[in-house]
């Protein structure tokens, strides 16, 4: 999205964690075809949001095995993922899953089998100005 702020004020580690799980299992289920990673401000929860806060979503799409509904309403759950499966998610969408409820985030899935998965998280994260980005330096 070419509206995005230059900055944003949060924790790069976590965000990059929850972004890494769901990107691994996009490109190693997608044997042909694309895996898309965006970024753009969540114009539903902008509105709603104080003017020096922003809502960031990324988007991690493909085009890959895709899951069926029973998977996809169990993929997160630490205790359910199923190794015998050639397709399982693993534990890393629970740990996505973790840390973006602990950033006050959401996350959610559509998923197809044979079609691909869409999965998304929504951030709420704080504009970062040149005068704070001085302070913290």
């Amino acid at each position: 999205d070419t509206n995005l702020p230059e900055r944003f004020a949060g924790n790069l580690h976590f965000i990059l964690q929850a972004i890494y799980a769901p990107l691994e299992n996009a490109v190693q289920f997608t044997h042909n075809g694309l895996v898309e990673l965006e970024f753009q401000l969540d114009q539903n929860l902008k509105q709603l949001m104080q003017k020096e806060r922003t809502a960031l979503r990324i988007t991690i799409s493909d085009t890959g095995l895709g899951m069926g509904q029973e998977q996809v309403a169990s993929c997160c759950d630490f205790f359910s993922n199923d190794k015998s499966r050639d397709h399982s998610p693993g534990l890393g969408l629970q740990l996505c899953k973790d840390i973006v409820l602990a950033m006050n985030g959401s996350l959610g899935i559509e998923s197809n089998p044979g079609r691909g998965t869409k999965l998304w998280i929504t951030l709420p994260l704080c504009l970062a100005s040149e005068e704070s980005l001085k302070a913290s330096a």
